[in-house]
């Protein structure tokens, strides 16, 4: 009987460890994003709230937005936003008609409040229901780089995490899993 439970106490060791090492390969965004690993950031990730102006305020939203540091940009969809992405898209160093490469802050999550009710989860500002990919652009002088970011939301706590990402030299780089 001793040998049986010690047996299962190691097998759920085991597999409890295995599992932890899955959910430890996506990395939550603290602050700023290192995309291309240079140890200088990217993007950093920013949180802020806008309310009414009425006194107390009646209404209002909090929102996290990546935004681009120094030269960098992001790609925006004018009919569709920053998450439009889907893997076997393709990103590109120059944009087609709807698209264009924006030196703005891509909001990416919210939640909004009425008097001081806050909604009850965050809001993924995408059309998509999953695999959320958001196209950018490294530049630094004339070189230049494009790649993607896959992200992750937690819509209980508005955390963000990134899943994988992929950058390059190249005029053209196809987003895949």
């Amino acid at each position: 009987m001793k040998r049986t439970i010690a047996l299962f106490i190691i097998g759920l060791l085991f597999f409890s460890c295995e599992s932890d090492d899955i959910q430890n390969s996506k990395k939550l965004i603290i602050d700023s994003i290192d995309i291309d690993s240079d140890k200088k950031p990217d993007f950093v990730l920013e949180y802020f709230e806008i309310g009414t102006d009425d006194i107390p305020s009646s209404a209002g939203q909090k929102t996290g937005e990546i935004i681009p540091i120094g030269e960098n940009l992001i790609l925006y969809d004018e009919n569709n936003g920053y998450l439009f992405l889907k893997n076997g898209d393709v990103v590109k160093k120059t944009t087609s008609t709807n698209q264009q490469w924006s030196k703005y802050g891509a909001g990416v999550i919210y939640r909004k409040r009425v008097e001081q009710e806050w909604d009850e989860n965050w809001t993924v500002q995408s059309n998509a229901i999953s695999n959320y990919y958001l196209g950018i652009k490294l530049k630094s002088g004339s070189s230049e780089k494009i790649g993607w970011i896959k992200l992750e939301f937690d819509t209980v706590n508005g955390k963000v995490y990134i899943l994988d990402s992929e950058i390059s030299s190249l005029d053209e780089l196809t987003i895949g899993d």
